[in-house]
């Protein structure tokens, strides 16, 4: 016998019906039918929202005799291609740097060469849609497979996140390809191409890029990955560093109304992935030190340097900037090579060529 419904992701997420988040909502599939049960059936994939109906449920607050959950009459669904990009958009987006809000803060805070050591570190993209100035943050993972593309847009002036008057966070599939149809999304940590750049050193997790990108440069005793939520903490994103050292590095936050901080969430999420064999660590000194403005505003781990380093008016540097203005050495050519592994190399490194006004 087999389960007649199932939470199915394949064929997109939806709108949650409580919080009404875009694409966070998994909608159970009748397999018998071969179709959705009612719109608001299904999980909502935030912590903070945990709205879940299940057939059951429907069917019962509905009237409809619910008679088995286990079908053998159903046909089982093809699992659906994986809707990856072309590694060649790196070097086609890999441009306009001068105007970027993004790298216009990283300026702030940093020397130009160490800037553009990021940027190719990680391999940033520029792009003007659907907002002007904004930054991609590539998820190309351990392979070289460039898995997805997040947009955002930042304030130049502050390193915040631009969230008026909504959220400027956006998916490069929907903006080259288009938004007619649901993507099969197989999205990987921020920052998972480096963790064969050294194995000796232990593996930090965050939850946004931009925190990644810069304790790179404060910290680089770490490899800095980032999940790019509170909820992506899980074994399928950890899978590809099961057997690294781990250690995560929560946001501030208050209590939500379940009482439960970031810290609390990743602590859990930590817990189950240690039951499988995970060597991970979380860090919990963010909020030993933290006031409760900090824990209100959010603070992250960058949030204090970044800080210092404004206050201060002087800039980071590290010892690694090279004395000439080369911006590929040998050793950072064998990265991009080793991360595309096709003909857009040379492309790549001939894009690279960054000016940053």
């Amino acid at each position: 016998m087999k389960y007649r419904y199932a939470l199915n992701s394949s064929k997109g997420k939806f709108t949650c019906p409580k919080c009404s988040h875009k694409n966070r909502f998994s909608r159970y599939w009748d397999k018998e039918k071969q179709q959705f049960i009612s719109t608001d059936v299904g999980k909502c994939d935030r912590p903070t929202c945990g709205y879940h109906l299940t057939p059951k449920d429907h069917f019962q607050n509905t009237g409809v005799n619910f008679t088995s959950q286990f079908s053998n009459n159903y046909i089982p669904l093809p699992p659906a291609p994986k809707d990856y990009l072309n590694t060649s958009l790196i070097s086609k987006y890999a441009n306009s740097y001068s105007n970027n809000n993004f790298i216009s803060f990283l300026c702030k805070i940093f020397e130009k060469p160490v800037v553009k050591k990021i940027i190719l570190r990680y391999l940033l993209g520029s792009i003007n849609k659907p907002w002007k100035d904004s930054i991609i943050f590539w998820e190309i993972d351990n392979k070289g497979i460039l898995r997805y593309g997040k947009i955002m847009t930042y304030h130049s002036h502050n390193g915040k996140r631009v969230k008026e008057p909504y959220n400027h966070v956006g998916s490069f599939h929907k903006v080259y390809h288009g938004k007619d149809r649901n993507y099969n999304y197989d999205r990987c940590l921020f920052g998972l191409h480096l963790i064969n750049e050294d194995f000796s050193k232990p593996i930090a997790i965050v939850e946004s890029e931009k925190t990644a990108i810069i304790m790179s440069e404060i910290d680089p005793k770490y490899i800095w990955l980032a999940c790019g939520s509170i909820n992506g903490i899980n074994e399928h994103m950890f899978n590809p560093i099961s057997h690294r050292k781990i250690i995560l590095f929560p946001d501030l936050s208050l209590p939500n109304d379940k009482g439960k901080t970031a810290l609390d969430y990743w602590t859990e999420k930590a817990n189950k992935l240690i039951k499988l064999g995970f060597k991970i660590t979380v860090s919990t000194f963010l909020y030993v030190l933290a006031d409760p403005k900090e824990k209100e505003i959010g603070f992250d781990i960058a949030d204090y340097y970044i800080n210092e380093l404004l206050a201060s008016k002087q800039k980071f540097t590290t010892q690694e900037i090279p004395k000439r203005e080369i911006l590929l050495t040998k050793k950072e050519k064998q990265l991009a090579a080793l991360i595309c592994k096709n003909a857009a190399v040379q492309s790549l490194i001939d894009t690279f060529q960054l000016e940053i006004e």
